[in-house]
Order: C-alpha cells, then sequence, then structure tokens
C-alpha cells in the first residue's frame, strides 16, 4: 500500500511497546507462520482514550488510520535478530498511523474469514 492511504482494518495485537506507543497487529491469533501480514500501529496521538483492553495480547481491534513510510529502525517480534530474516518480516510490515481504535468484541474468526473471502470473490467477478 501507498503511503497516504486511508485504511480501515481488523486485526489482533500481538504486542504493545508503551515507549514508542506502537501496536503490533496481526490478522490471526497466534501467527504461526513467518509470512503473516503484520501492521505496526503508533497509537501515539490516541494516548488519551487508550484503555488496557485496546493493548491486550490476543485483543481483536477495529483500526482506522493512514498508511505511512516504515520507520527505518523498527523491531517487531518476528524480526528476532537474524538481519536477512527482518527484511524478510518487514516485507509483510505496513506501518499504520491511527486515527480511530476500538474494540472489535468477540469474533469468530473462521465465519468472518468466510464472508471477507466471498465479498472478495463478489467483487472479483464484477470486475
Amino acid at each position: 500500500m501507498n503511503a497516504g492511504t486511508k485504511v480501515r482494518f481488523l486485526g489482533c495485537a500481538h504486542a504493545y511497546d508503551g515507549q514508542t506507543a506502537r501496536l503490533i497487529i496481526r490478522d490471526r491469533y497466534p501467527a504461526t507462520a513467518k509470512d503473516v501480514p503484520t501492521a505496526i500501529v503508533s497509537v501515539q496521538n490516541l494516548l488519551e482514550i487508550m484503555n488496557h483492553e485496546l493493548v491486550e495480547v490476543g485483543a481483536w481491534l477495529n483500526i482506522m488510520g493512514y498508511v505511512r513510510a516504515l520507520p527505518e529502525l523498527v523491531d517487531t517480534p518476528a524480526d528476532a535478530g537474524v538481519k536477512r530474516s527482518r527484511r524478510k518480516a518487514l516485507h509483510h510490515t505496513t506501518f499504520v498511523e491511527a486515527t480511530m481504535i476500538w474494540s472489535a468484541g468477540v469474533i469468530m474468526v473462521d465465519k468472518y474469514n468466510d464472508v471477507l473471502t466471498d465479498l472478495q470473490r463478489a467483487s472479483y467477478q464484477a470486475g
């Protein structure tokens, strides 16, 4: 995605760094595959409205914001040490500056993914 693109997505919190005010968001929990798409979400502008439920590991969140250029030095749990694996992990990483964030509550992930797949198929067939 290009920097400046407005996005809204659903994801699962995997980690929170209080010093940088960044959440690591993935599309499943636990993320066992190495190529799981990852969003690093800056919530710096939202700290006044953030609560512990929004940064708990395993919390499903709705996020709105803007794609930004990936910061030069980003450490994520997927990067664990080796420079080659770091580059590969960052290949599947998007940096988002959040403008809104709220709990998605309890998500039936399998059903959500089925509906999303159906919508994507319908959109592809219509286009």
